[in-house]
């Protein structure tokens, strides 16, 4: 028997990638390959297999999105390095964490069943005390939703219906602590990573981590632990009467001028903001701590 051990590759995959991206030049990615994962048909993600970090959230959706091409249900260092070149990430440090091959499985016929039913759009892993009849002999599926933690199964049987009781784990990509953030702390880039979590129902998840960028944990959040609206508030890093720096875009070029802001405003929010050297009241989008955006033309 071959023992496989766990291993870091240290890459400067800008050295390696003869196609660079400008916006990614000098991030540090980190990719961790988890073993036995379960994925859907198709398109394969590294965001299915992996928990992906960087401290450019832009960098890490586009690493989570890079599709892996892979020989049958092994995936290997060198697969992961060519999804993020086909999907043109580099001048980058990659901090990789797999064994030589990560094993991974396709879902069963009855848990594509159960995912499609449900319309699910992750993936569904069925745990059973007991062997499982043939998909065939399923009779219905009738009122499942996501989140159900259990399910119990109808199969026909030459010895008649059978009902078998399963556990069920709905499993989805979202945005995690990649480590602990203490209540009260600003959530920043480093702070954050994309894995696959146990969904439960009743829970908001966050799937983008530019969104969370800003906000304030409300309560202590572990490692590995998603973020959900329970555990996150918006803060205020644009505070009205305070100075700004206003940035306005057009095309190839940019201007800023400084401002003051006459409303208060969260990353992502439309704010009033005064223009100090025209006197003119212009709307913005806030980006950064006293950063505001503009989105209209003065």
């Amino acid at each position: 028997m071959r023992t496989r051990h766990r291993r870091i590759i240290p890459l400067t995959v800008g050295i390696l990638f003869l196609l660079l991206t400008s916006t990614s030049q000098g991030a540090d990615l980190s990719i961790k390959v988890r073993n036995e994962q379960i994925v859907t048909s198709g398109v394969i993600r590294l965001q299915d297999l992996a928990e992906i970090a960087c401290d450019q959230p832009d960098l890490m959706v586009a690493a989570s999105q890079s599709e892996v091409t892979t020989d049958g249900g092994i995936i290997t260092p060198e697969d992961v390095v060519s999804a993020l070149a086909a999907n043109g990430i580099g001048g980058i440090t990659l901090k990789l964490t797999m064994a030589d091959s990560v094993y991974f499985r396709g879902e069963t016929p009855l848990e594509k069943t159960i995912r499609r039913s449900a319309g699910w759009s992750g993936t569904v892993e069925i745990v059973a005390d007991r062997p499982i009849p043939s998909h065939d002999d399923l009779i219905d599926l009738d009122g499942i939703f996501p989140g159900s933690p259990s399910l119990n199964l109808k199969f026909r049987t030459s010895q008649g219906d059978q009902f078998l009781p399963v556990r069920l784990k709905w499993l989805i990509p979202a945005v995690v602590a990649y480590r602990p953030v203490r209540r009260g702390a600003t959530i920043g880039p480093s702070d954050l990573a994309i894995s696959t979590i146990e969904y439960q129902r009743n829970r908001r998840y966050y799937s983008d981590p530019k969104v969370l960028v800003g906000m304030e944990a409300t309560r202590d959040t572990a490692k590995g632990e998603p973020f959900t609206a329970r555990t996150t508030d918006d803060v205020a890093v644009v505070k009205s009467g305070s100075p700004v720096r206003i940035v306005h875009k057009k095309g190839s070029l940019t201007v800023t001028a400084p401002g003051r802001a006459m409303e208060s405003g969260s990353i992502g929010d439309v704010v009033k903001v005064r223009n100090q050297r025209t006197r003119s009241i212009i709307s913005g989008i806030v980006t950064g701590p006293d950063t505001v955006e503009v989105t209209s033309d003065e």
